[in-house]
């Protein structure tokens, strides 16, 4: 009888634990960081919304101010009170990118850090018709590359590739991502993706982060 009665308090304990980790969710946000590697140049933007969907959702304007990488992000409203915070600069690409916004309804600040995608290095070489991308760091298990190519008119066509891969691997030919036979390609860049969404407190998240690789000839 005395275990159980101190097993009830327990049970308690870990039922409210679980109750206070499935908030109910009452504003979104998404998060975007592009990084272009011929230009050297970073663009972040965010927007916040209040509500638990994106179909019922209305735009929300902070109270405070929405940092990126320690920067205090512009502010403008682009269509029907929707607040777009952005941030652009040039420099090195940084290794990871931070977030931080008041909470939409609390009186504190949330934060997201998270590892910027890189290309440290990367080559696509032709074997008649088969592709062989070999890409730096490897591809991993929450991300995608796509390869973009383009043929001597400078039309472009894309190809999707999800994580995990090898640090080399073949690419799949004779169609693009929406299934349109593609031209020989003579040129292509990559653009490397990682998209997450994530739970905070009683947000939703979505970050997007993307690196664009610079323009290279087809290896044949």
């Amino acid at each position: 009888m005395k275990k159980r009665t101190l097993l009830l308090p327990l049970l308690l304990y870990l039922a409210a634990c679980s109750t206070a980790s499935e908030e109910r969710t009452t504003w979104l946000a998404e998060l975007y960081v592009r990084y272009l590697v011929p230009e050297s140049q970073i663009k972040a933007e965010a927007t916040f919304m209040a509500g638990d969907s994106v179909a019922t959702a209305r735009p929300l304007a902070l109270s405070g101010d929405v940092r990126f990488n320690s920067h205090v992000m512009g502010r403008r409203q682009v269509a029907d009170k929707l607040i777009r915070y952005n941030y652009e600069n040039v420099g090195p690409q940084p290794d990871t990118v931070a977030f931080a916004w008041p909470h939409p309804f609390r009186d504190h600040t949330l934060e997201l850090r998270r590892p910027m995608p890189r290309i440290d290095s990367f080559r696509l070489s032709a074997n008649g018709e088969a592709l062989q991308l070999a890409l730096a760091p490897p591809l991993q298990p929450d991300e995608q590359v796509v390869v973009m190519l383009l043929d001597s008119l400078q039309r472009a066509t894309s190809l999707t590739v999800v994580g995990p891969q090898p640090a080399s691997f073949a690419l799949r030919t004779g169609a693009n991502d929406k299934g349109v036979p593609q031209a020989t390609p003579r040129q292509y860049y990559l653009v490397r993706k990682n998209i997450r969404i994530e739970q905070i407190e009683d947000g939703r998240v979505t970050l997007i982060l993307e690196t664009y690789s610079e323009l290279k000839d087809l290896s044949q």
